[in-house]
């Protein structure tokens, strides 16, 4: 069945059957998905004051990583170091008993990237956010989770079956 304004596009070695308008927050979803990860959205919207309200004021997503819980604050690129001052200011206290009880803290930064001339992808970057001893908050950049190679392998051999089969 075709669903009307969709399509399945490649999505950084992945097979996604994504809306073309997909907030930041399903792609977020989707890409943790794709790589085995379980992820669910924590934000919540009240139709009545059409207003959207995170998890403790700040998380987007939960992700169950194996070794740990991770809360996300996704966004896009441009406005992720707004979302960090948010955290580190108003929500401080907030971080701060999530990274207490072993929980991790990511903001995930949306951006389509790619070389001149060649096709644009969406592509995360992410930071974490971690506590000193001293109650302070820390924020470094780290490497987006990246699809394991033995599964990109596979995808990617389905893509060219799939292909095969069309032509």
């Amino acid at each position: 069945m075709h669903v009307s304004g969709s399509r399945t596009l490649p999505f950084r070695g992945v097979l996604l059957r994504q809306i073309m308008s997909a907030s930041p927050t399903s792609r977020t979803i989707n890409y943790l998905d794709a790589m085995g990860i379980r992820a669910g959205n924590v934000e919540r919207y009240v139709h009545q004051v059409r207003k959207r309200y995170d998890l403790f004021g700040f998380l987007d997503v939960i992700a169950c990583y194996p070794d740990c819980i991770a809360g996300l604050q996704i966004t896009s690129t441009s406005n992720r170091s707004a979302r960090v001052k948010k955290i580190c200011g108003e929500r401080k206290q907030e971080a701060l008993d999530f990274l207490a009880s072993n929980g991790h803290i990511e903001v995930w930064g949306w951006s389509k990237k790619g070389k001149a001339g060649k096709r644009k992808l969406w592509t995360p970057s992410v930071c974490q956010i971690t506590a000193t001893p001293k109650g302070e908050l820390i924020v470094a950049e780290i490497p987006a989770p990246d699809i394991f190679p033995r599964q990109k392998k596979r995808i990617c051999k389905r893509l060219q079956k799939s292909k095969k089969a069309v032509a």
